[in-house]
């Protein structure tokens, strides 16, 4: 288990899965005496990509990024509704909460071998999360 962690910024293009991205973020998980116990890295998404993200697709895709200060509010001050979220193997950094609260899901209607609420939501939504 790490006891704090450092995070950077870097300014190189990078690939993580099949996910591009213009920069990425370099976590450093530290044990207490601040030796390295493992290195993550996550793509870095600025509110604007997903913003635009947002309105182009009603969906919010935040697989392996580095979210900070994620808030839905600051995408609509109404609630929104979204058709996909996922956010696998991402982290979300807030010095106060990470906020999903503002999300009207739609009312899915499932039939029998037809479809699941998995099938709208991936799994992993908000884990890890590191909350300051």
């Amino acid at each position: 288990m790490f006891a704090k962690f450092e995070y950077h910024i870097v300014h190189k293009p990078i690939t993580i899965e099949t996910l591009d991205f213009d920069a990425y973020v370099e976590i450093h998980l530290l044990n207490r005496y601040g030796n390295i116990l493992k290195t993550l890295k996550k793509g870095l998404l600025s509110f604007d990509a997903v913003f635009r993200q947002y309105q182009e697709t009603q969906s919010l895709v935040l697989d392996h990024c580095f979210v900070e200060d994620f808030c839905v509010h600051k995408l609509s001050e109404e609630p929104i509704c979204l058709k996909r979220l996922s956010a696998k193997n991402a982290v979300f950094l807030s010095e106060e909460e990470v906020d999903f609260s503002n999300i009207a899901w739609p009312v899915v209607l499932l039939k029998m071998g037809q479809g699941s609420f998995a099938d709208m939501v991936d799994t992993g939504v908000v884990v890890p999360a590191i909350f300051l």
